[in-house]
């Protein structure tokens, strides 16, 4: 018996389904290029939006670094105190270009003080006296349209290691009691750039051993060297002698330095300025350096 195998040749019959499964996939893609170029134009002008927005706040920021480099300007940040409309965020400033609006940024500047603090900023813990929180919002194009609208924000910390120093009000300043002898040697006169100082100022007692030991002040306007004025757990009295002893520690808190100042000016100092660790002598082969000179402990900690 033979078999035969069948082979069938006749494929009419398959034309009319690839027919329709191609215009299906023509009329999917003709939906599609649709589709695409009808949100096309809603993309890019959300896309230019963002980056305007973006700019302007940017602006914020250099609006506010530029109030905090003059303080003394009417339109300035003062160096200490509250801070002032619009750098506290409570006005939109509009920026334009050739009359026209291009957008507006709400800019805030906080220091560790200030109240409410901006959630966005750095723990107020880490925030040293010389730093500054800016927090930049820019709008495009505003904050109030009903209309699409785009916003970016810009949040940074910026450090003045000058504004760290709280007025010290004298030469040395130590927390607890002072010891000097030998030939050492406290002058406040030298120098009254800040104001006349007094020349030691100590929360407990201070030690003058030896008649080699000199200490002198400039705020009680003579050239006696030595003089003290017990404070008496209180504050620094007015015109005060050379020596201030047993100075009220809620008063020396006032400019003494905290934790994040002291790292702040560690920072500053290991990239700017003279950074020292350990024990160190200066002299006529060592002279003190100019600028910041930082000297840290040997373990580089603060001391606690």
């Amino acid at each position: 018996m033979r078999t035969r195998t069948l082979w069938l040749t006749d494929q009419r019959g398959v034309a009319l389904p690839m027919a329709m499964l191609a215009l299906l996939i023509l009329s999917a893609l003709v939906v599609g290029f649709s589709v695409l170029s009808a949100t096309e134009p809603t993309i890019a002008s959300n896309q230019l939006m963002v980056a305007q927005a973006r700019s302007v706040a940017e602006a914020g920021v250099e609006r506010a670094i530029w109030a905090l480099n003059n303080p003394a300007n009417t339109s300035g940040i003062p160096a200490t105190g509250s801070i002032p409309a619009p750098y506290n965020g409570s006005q939109l400033i509009l920026v334009s270009n050739g009359g026209s609006n291009l957008g507006g940024f709400r800019v805030t500047v906080a220091a560790a003080t200030t109240s409410p603090y901006p959630p966005e900023c750095p723990a107020v813990s880490s925030m040293s006296r010389g730093d500054r929180c800016i927090v930049a919002v820019g709008w495009v194009p505003n904050d109030t349209t009903s209309s699409p609208k785009a916003h970016q924000k810009i949040t940074l910390r910026i450090s003045n290691p000058q504004l760290v120093f709280a007025d010290p009000p004298a030469a040395l300043s130590v927390r607890g009691e002072l010891q000097m002898g030998g030939n050492s040697l406290v002058d406040s006169r030298t120098d009254t750039s800040c104001g006349n100082k007094v020349g030691t100022l100590t929360t407990g007692n201070t030690d003058i051993q030896g008649n080699a030991t000199d200490i002198w002040g400039a705020a009680d306007g003579n050239d006696i060297r030595n003089e003290v004025t017990d404070a008496g757990n209180g504050p620094i009295p007015a015109n005060a002698h050379d020596v201030v002893k047993n100075l009220a520690t809620a008063s020396f808190d006032q400019f003494a330095l905290t934790d994040a100042d002291i790292n702040a000016l560690r920072l500053y100092a290991k990239a700017h300025g003279t950074y020292l660790q350990g024990s160190v002598s200066f002299d006529a082969s060592n002279t003190i350096p100019n600028g910041l000179v930082f000297i840290d402990t040997v373990s580089g900690t603060n001391v606690t």
